[in-house]
Protein backbone atom coordinates (compact mmCIF):
# COMPACT_ATOMS: atom_id res chain seq x y z
CA UNK A 1 0.00 0.00 0.00
CA UNK A 2 2.64 2.60 -0.74
CA UNK A 3 0.52 5.57 -1.81
CA UNK A 4 1.99 8.95 -2.74
CA UNK A 5 0.29 12.22 -3.61
CA UNK A 6 2.62 14.56 -5.46
CA UNK A 7 2.41 18.19 -6.45
CA UNK A 8 4.64 18.70 -9.49
CA UNK A 9 5.57 21.69 -11.60
CA UNK A 10 5.08 19.68 -14.80
CA UNK A 11 3.81 16.22 -15.67
CA UNK A 12 6.54 13.75 -16.63
CA UNK A 13 6.57 11.61 -19.74
CA UNK A 14 8.11 8.68 -17.85
CA UNK A 15 6.31 5.97 -15.88
CA UNK A 16 7.22 7.06 -12.37
CA UNK A 17 5.75 4.00 -10.64
CA UNK A 18 8.14 1.74 -12.55
CA UNK A 19 11.06 4.01 -11.64
CA UNK A 20 9.93 4.20 -7.99
CA UNK A 21 9.66 0.42 -7.84
CA UNK A 22 13.13 0.00 -9.36
CA UNK A 23 14.76 2.51 -6.99
CA UNK A 24 12.97 1.14 -3.90
CA UNK A 25 13.42 -2.54 -4.71
CA UNK A 26 9.69 -3.13 -4.13
CA UNK A 27 7.19 -4.55 -6.64
CA UNK A 28 4.88 -1.99 -8.27
CA UNK A 29 1.65 -4.00 -8.01
CA UNK A 30 0.37 -2.20 -4.91
CA UNK A 31 2.00 1.21 -5.47
CA UNK A 32 -0.17 4.21 -6.27
CA UNK A 33 1.14 7.59 -7.35
CA UNK A 34 -1.16 10.56 -7.88
CA UNK A 35 0.32 13.54 -9.71
CA UNK A 36 -1.18 17.01 -9.58
CA UNK A 37 0.40 19.80 -11.62
CA UNK A 38 0.62 23.15 -9.87
CA UNK A 39 0.40 26.38 -11.82
CA UNK A 40 1.86 28.65 -9.17
CA UNK A 41 4.32 28.32 -6.31
CA UNK A 42 5.77 30.91 -3.96
CA UNK A 43 8.63 30.76 -1.51
CA UNK A 44 11.29 28.09 -1.77
CA UNK A 45 10.94 26.40 -5.16
CA UNK A 46 10.37 22.65 -5.48
CA UNK A 47 9.77 20.67 -8.66
CA UNK A 48 7.93 18.04 -6.59
CA UNK A 49 6.47 17.83 -3.10
CA UNK A 50 5.19 14.39 -2.17
CA UNK A 51 3.23 12.95 0.74
CA UNK A 52 3.90 9.24 1.12
CA UNK A 53 1.52 7.07 3.16
CA UNK A 54 2.74 3.67 4.36
CA UNK A 55 1.34 1.04 6.72
CA UNK A 56 3.09 0.70 10.07
CA UNK A 57 3.93 -2.94 9.30
CA UNK A 58 6.79 -1.86 6.99
CA UNK A 59 10.28 -2.07 8.54
CA UNK A 60 12.38 1.08 8.96
CA UNK A 61 14.67 -0.18 6.19
CA UNK A 62 11.74 -0.65 3.80
CA UNK A 63 10.37 2.81 4.68
CA UNK A 64 13.79 4.32 3.93
CA UNK A 65 13.95 2.51 0.57
CA UNK A 66 10.44 3.65 -0.39
CA UNK A 67 11.09 7.29 0.59
CA UNK A 68 14.43 7.48 -1.16
CA UNK A 69 13.13 5.52 -4.14
CA UNK A 70 10.22 7.95 -4.57
CA UNK A 71 12.51 10.98 -4.27
CA UNK A 72 14.93 9.53 -6.84
CA UNK A 73 12.13 8.55 -9.24
CA UNK A 74 10.61 12.04 -9.05
CA UNK A 75 13.97 13.75 -9.58
CA UNK A 76 14.78 11.46 -12.50
CA UNK A 77 11.34 11.66 -14.10
CA UNK A 78 11.08 15.44 -13.73
CA UNK A 79 14.74 16.05 -14.60
CA UNK A 80 15.04 17.87 -11.27
CA UNK A 81 17.92 18.32 -8.88
CA UNK A 82 17.54 16.22 -5.70
CA UNK A 83 17.28 19.37 -3.56
CA UNK A 84 14.17 20.38 -5.53
CA UNK A 85 12.25 17.26 -4.47
CA UNK A 86 10.70 16.77 -1.02
CA UNK A 87 9.06 13.61 0.30
CA UNK A 88 7.19 13.59 3.63
CA UNK A 89 6.13 10.24 5.04
CA UNK A 90 3.19 9.37 7.27
CA UNK A 91 2.72 5.97 8.84
CA UNK A 92 -0.83 4.59 8.82
CA UNK A 93 -1.95 2.18 11.56
CA UNK A 94 -3.87 -0.99 10.83
CA UNK A 95 -7.59 -0.35 10.83
CA UNK A 96 -7.20 3.29 9.74
CA UNK A 97 -7.83 2.65 6.04
CA UNK A 98 -11.13 1.95 4.29
CA UNK A 99 -10.93 0.37 0.84
CA UNK A 100 -13.81 -1.11 -1.09
CA UNK A 101 -16.16 -0.16 1.74
CA UNK A 102 -14.26 -2.32 4.25
CA UNK A 103 -11.81 -1.49 7.02
CA UNK A 104 -8.35 -2.76 6.11
CA UNK A 105 -6.30 -4.55 8.77
CA UNK A 106 -2.63 -5.01 7.90
CA UNK A 107 -0.95 -8.30 8.60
Amino acid sequence: MPIARCLVTHLPDADLVTAWSRHAGVGPEHMTLQLVRVDAQQGRPYDAIAWLSLPTVWSDEAVDRLQLGLARALAEGLDAAPDRVMVMTSMIASGRVVEGGEIVHFE
